[in-house]
């Protein structure tokens, strides 16, 4: 309805600045190319401001994420719409996807060549278990220990294969279930999809920052 309509709107307006701001802080700054309008260092190029599409489509998959444009979609898993604009995890997961790209861009285009390395079964596994990854970093607390359960996309009830965890009997993936030969030859169907690697990615992640 319209009141649940504007709730996800002015939730996302608010979590894609808080966005912007924390990666600023970080070193996603003017120079790097962080989406402002206005640069006012004068550094990068401007007028690159990111475009968020909230309520656009219905959505039982994923949300789309050319840059830099976030298109939010709704999902209805459970028998009810749920917007994607109104789920953190989310939001913050899409936001990542536009600064990943944007760095791996800066790094690998200096002459203005086009870059190949986000592309393929490998390269965007590993851009979709880190982006979850800063989904679950992001909100981090210091109440939390490696064994809670954590899942991208809970509210829309996205799907992954196994919740983000160190508890073995509940997620036990490990960079061995990624099987292929040659390469690009994938033994299980399942193994062949971005999200199953980004699953087992954001594990390892996980398991990285625990043992810090």
């Amino acid at each position: 309805d319209e009141i649940n309509r504007n709730f996800a709107i002015t939730n996302t307006f608010y979590m894609i600045n808080i966005l912007h701001d924390i990666y600023f802080n970080l070193g996603f700054d003017e120079k790097a190319g962080n989406f402002q309008d206005i640069n006012y260092t004068n550094e990068g190029k401007g007028n690159d401001s990111v475009v968020v599409l909230n309520y656009n489509f219905p959505s039982d998959d994923n949300s789309l994420y050319p840059i830099p444009r976030i298109t939010l979609g709704y999902y209805n898993r459970t028998g009810e719409e749920r917007s994607s604009g109104l789920d953190n995890s989310v939001l913050i997961h899409e936001y990542s996807h536009l600064v990943y790209e944007a760095a791996t861009r800066i790094a690998n285009e200096p002459a203005g060549h086009p870059v190949f390395c986000n592309y393929g079964f490998i390269p965007r596994g590993i851009q979709e278990g880190t982006v979850d990854f800063f989904a679950e970093l992001f909100q981090y607390k210091k109440s939390n220990n490696r064994n809670d359960l954590y899942t991208v996309g809970k509210y829309v009830k996205a799907i992954r294969a196994v919740p983000i965890t160190s508890d073995m009997s509940i997620n036990n993936l490990k960079y061995s279930d990624i099987r292929y030969r040659g390469g690009m030859e994938y033994e299980k169907e399942t193994e062949n999809d971005n999200y199953f690697f980004g699953n087992v990615w954001a594990t390892m992640l996980h398991e990285a920052l625990y043992n810090l």
